[in-house]
């Protein structure tokens, strides 16, 4: 008898927690851990993709060291994409990346744990920068050369477009 009256008590209890407290019947399951499937290393950035799941959106988190200190993350809301190109980094630098999932509901995300990390190391500019003007038939190594205005671009749009150096801003 005692131990039918106890279960009736916790039961009841339970019961006002769960009506007293709506959040938790509102609370969104933990949503489905994704995984890597390609990190390349592009110049000064790097393009992760990750194997699509059903949830809200994916946030990425990479950093310079794997314990992930000091690391910066990248949310993509939408959860039909599933690559993210990272851009603005240092060259020739070691990045850890690893991605999760999240839910939202009710302004509120639940995320799932983090992935496995994966390394990769950014590419250095194979081009050297120079200047060039609309008219110009060759290009400038300084943009104080001579008089105009000059565009940036690189040596090998440069000579892919068929311009020549200019004899005064040689080395």
């Amino acid at each position: 008898m005692k131990n039918k009256v106890k279960i009736f008590v916790s039961l009841f209890l339970a019961l006002v927690m769960l009506l007293s407290f709506p959040s938790f019947a509102n609370a969104v399951s933990k949503p489905e851990k994704t995984y890597i499937t390609s990190l390349s290393a592009n110049v000064k950035g790097f393009t992760v993709k990750w194997k699509k799941k059903n949830v809200t959106g994916y946030q990425i988190q990479y950093a310079l060291n794997s314990s992930f200190k000091n690391g910066k993350k990248v949310t993509v809301k939408s959860k039909t994409t599933t690559s993210k190109k990272v851009k603005h980094l240092k060259a020739k630098r070691t990045y850890f990346v690893r991605v999760r999932t999240y839910k939202a509901k009710d302004g509120k995300r639940t995320y799932s744990s983090w992935s496995k990390y994966k390394s990769v190391k950014t590419k250095k500019s194979k081009s050297r920068t120079v200047y060039i003007t609309e008219t110009g038939s060759c290009y400038h190594y300084d943009s104080n050369c001579g008089n105009g205005v000059y565009y940036r671009t690189t040596l090998s749009k440069a000579l892919s477009l068929g311009l020549r150096p200019c004899k005064k801003c040689v080395y």
